[in-house]
Formats: C-alpha cells, structure tokens, sequence
C-alpha cells in the first residue's frame, strides 16, 4: 500500500481530568470535556522497513515545526506501534516513522493527544484490518471524516487511547467527551470557538500544592469514587 500522509488534531481539556484510574488500562480517574483544536495537527507517515527493528525520524518539509523526540518519547511512541501490530497480527512486520507538527513543540498545545491519534489512524490505514481512509487524515466535519463509521471512530479512539490516554478524544469534534472505557462525541451548542485568548506566564512553576495533595488523597482514600456528582456526565450538557 502506498505510504500515505495521515493527520490527526490537538485537543484541549477544558474540564480536566485528575490522572489515571488505579484499575489500569489508561482510564480516567473522572470524566473530561475537551474541544478539537482541528487547525493544529500531528502528521505521521509509516514506511516500510528491512531493518529488522521499528524506528523514528522527524517529518520535514513547509509548515512543519521541527523537533527532537527524546529517548523516553521514541521508547512510548514505538511502543505504541509495536502494540499495535500485535493488536492487527503484524508483529513480524517493520516500520519506519516519520512525524511532525504544525504547530510549535513545548507550547501548551498537547502533541501527545494529536501524535499517538495520528499514529494509531496510519498504522490503521497501513495495516489494520477495519479497511482503508481515503482521505487520509480525521477532518474537521462534524462526523470527523465520512469515510470512518461512528463505530470505527470509537474502535480507533480505544486503540489510541492505550498509548496517550487524551488521544482518545482527538478523534472526535467539535467537542469530546472522555469518562470510563473511552470517549465519544459531545453535542453542544456551541460549535465553533472564534476566538481564543491567550495569556502567557513566564514566571517560574510552583509546586507548593504538592505534598498538600500527596496528603489529601492519604487522607480520603475514596476520594476517586466521590470525583464527580452521582447524576454524572450526560451527552445531553448545554452551557
């Protein structure tokens, strides 16, 4: 198959979630609200490879940001691609990725959520067994691409979401929520955010909450179990 371009967003949480849930499988500890950043997106590209060994390389070209992905980075990045094609039955398989943003790295724009979405929809495309995109990339209409199904959207977005837990909402849009075993689309109101303000904070970070919080969840041991009011998130929300 030929080595297409696929892309896929950003998100930003603006209901946050407060880390990982103690029973595993990378889900969340409460529900989250998040909204697609569709203008901002990871590109991947999977090659195939006679070497033996899955491996990384930055994308280049015009409107790509450069970067360098740390030893950790590649480890996790990799790593998701390995289980990924145990996942599809191509273990003895090799790949060569090549990645890029375009956006700027270390921006306060999650490249995590927008990489490991990117990477899970190429290696579908390159060698899932759901089918094929011929588009190449999750677009900014309301289904997020007509040539994904809603089930393939919720497959893809579980998959993803094994690598960077945020990941599983960038392949919803407008509006994302994440609770429990995965997340789905969120019909609000509001569809489209025209304007964003941006207040940047040169000032060093402080941690002084830390051991504070470290004591409080000693404390309230079933605090996971009290994060949100009983009647919950509905997909039925109106702001």
């Amino acid at each position: 198959m030929e080595d297409a371009l696929v892309s896929a967003p950003s998100n930003i949480a603006l209901i946050k979630y407060m880390g990982k849930s103690l029973s595993g499988g990378n889900r969340p500890t409460n529900a989250s609200v998040s909204y697609t950043l569709d203008n901002l997106r990871t590109f991947v590209k999977l090659e195939q490879s006679p070497h033996g060994t899955d491996s990384w390389s930055p994308l280049a070209g015009n409107g790509f940001h450069s970067f360098v992905m740390s030893e950790r980075g590649q480890k996790k990045f990799l790593g998701h691609l390995v289980w990924l094609k145990d996942v599809w039955g191509v273990s003895d398989q090799f790949f060569h990725v090549y990645s890029a943003n375009n956006f700027p790295a270390d921006a306060g724009i999650a490249s995590s959520a927008s990489s490991f979405a990117a990477l899970t929809l190429a290696a579908w495309q390159k060698f899932g067994h759901r089918g094929s995109l011929a588009a190449g990339q999750l677009s900014s209409d309301e289904s997020h691409d007509k040539n994904i199904s809603g089930s393939d959207l919720e497959y893809l977005s579980k998959l993803s979401q094994k690598g960077s837990g945020s990941s599983c909402r960038s392949f919803f849009s407008p509006w994302a929520l994440w609770k429990d075993e995965g997340a789905c689309g969120l019909d609000l109101p509001i569809k489209n955010l025209l304007h964003f303000v941006i207040v940047p904070d040169i000032s060093p970070k402080k941690f002084l909450l830390l051991r504070p919080m470290c004591e409080f969840f000693k404390v309230h041991a079933s605090w996971e179990d009290r994060r949100e009011p009983s009647s919950g998130f509905s997909s039925s929300w109106r702001v």
